[in-house]
């Protein structure tokens, strides 16, 4: 029998898929941002740690986990397959637009790096997150065994001591560095200056640092789905319905908004992905809204094809009127990221009908 989705956690999703988008839609590789779209920007930093809580959410507990096949087939098909069709699909757009426009920086740039290329998302900026999946689906395969033998405080324990950990790694200056794709770079600079010049070493490092920002989302969610269905079987159950998604919601809305002035941003956006996740999970709206069930089927495409959309739009609007691009405000980043936004999921949708593509792009 069909498990039925949470209508909640579709509209999270296409919530997520939109903040992802508005990020890139007039971030300071448009030109000059104004503080105001800046403010704006930062409201909605928690996508992909959004997308790292639903993902492990959903995965830890699984029958299928440990090293079986149908379970890595899956996974295989899911992230694995659309990572290897979008490197190609973007490396196909970007080296003869560059080489047309003679972008020579730019070309040499991506073509220097293969191993960044092949392993780390560097064929457009947002596939990084599909290689990280997989670092964190490789942890839970290990660490399964806390999920079903550990009780509730220790489980407890070991999310805060991970998240500590991660903490630690991004105040230091060790953490995944997305613009240069290496990690441990504070470290390194101190014992090892050269050491990511070893391809292999460097990918280690990587993966490692991965692992560690994985770690408190994997935890947590095993803490969650232990949580969850203990609290289902108590008398409090029906409250918890009636509160959880208003409270989660304005909790959500308040770190999202000042959160980030009290403390760390890593920190603040792992809390507004749990909160906002909390509200997708309790949340009983209309559960047969064709709307949002089409829009969380559509979000994991939207995230992959955006960027696209993102320089179509910015190459027209130079040519329309270069000022828009270099000075993004407010109404400019709202209308671009809806525009695309919208653009994208449509593509998605058409795209979708179509079961080779949307099994070799979409994992669907």
């Amino acid at each position: 029998m069909k498990k039925q989705r949470l209508i909640g956690i579709d509209l999270c999703r296409g919530f997520a898929a939109y903040a992802v988008v508005l990020l890139h839609s007039g971030d300071k590789t448009w030109g000059s941002v104004s503080d105001s779209a800046k403010e704006l920007s930062s409201f909605f930093i928690f996508a992909v740690p959004f997308f790292l809580a639903t993902s492990f959410y959903f995965t830890v507990g699984k029958s299928s986990i440990k090293l079986s096949s149908d379970f890595w087939k899956s996974r295989f098909q899911r992230i694995i397959v659309p990572y290897i069709t979008w490197t190609l699909v973007y490396l196909a757009i970007k080296i003869p637009i560059f080489y047309l426009f003679q972008q020579s920086n730019k070309l040499d740039k991506l073509l220097d790096d293969p191993m960044g290329i092949i392993f780390l998302g560097g064929a457009s900026v947002q596939l990084y997150f599909l290689p990280i999946l997989i670092a964190g689906t490789f942890a839970i395969t290990f660490l399964e065994y806390f999920n079903k033998t550990i009780k509730l405080n220790k489980l407890a324990l070991l999310s805060v001591l991970s998240i500590g950990l991660n903490q630690l790694l991004v105040l230091s200056g060790n953490s995944y560095s997305l613009a240069d794709k290496i990690a441990f770079k504070s470290l390194l600079d101190l014992i090892a200056a050269n050491a990511n010049d070893n391809p292999v070493l460097r990918l280690l490092l990587v993966n490692i640092s991965w692992i560690i920002r994985c770690l408190p989302y994997i935890f947590t969610g095993m803490l969650l789905k232990q949580l969850i269905p203990y609290l289902q079987s108590t008398k409090w159950n029906k409250m918890l319905h009636n509160i959880i998604p208003t409270l989660s919601l304005t909790m959500f809305l308040i770190f999202a908004i000042w959160g980030r002035l009290l403390i760390p941003s890593s920190l603040n956006s792992f809390i507004i992905a749990y909160l906002l996740l909390l509200f997708g999970i309790y949340y009983l709206g209309h559960q047969n809204n064709p709307i949002a069930k089409n829009l969380g089927l559509c979000s994991y495409g939207i995230y992959l094809i955006h960027t696209f959309f993102v320089q179509v739009f910015k190459l027209v609007i130079a040519k329309i009127n270069p000022s828009w691009i270099t000075q993004v405000s407010v109404v400019s980043l709202l209308l671009y990221s809806v525009s695309i936004f919208l653009i994208s999921w449509l593509t998605v949708l058409l795209m979708m009908k179509n079961k080779t593509i949307a099994k070799y792009m979409f994992g669907a």
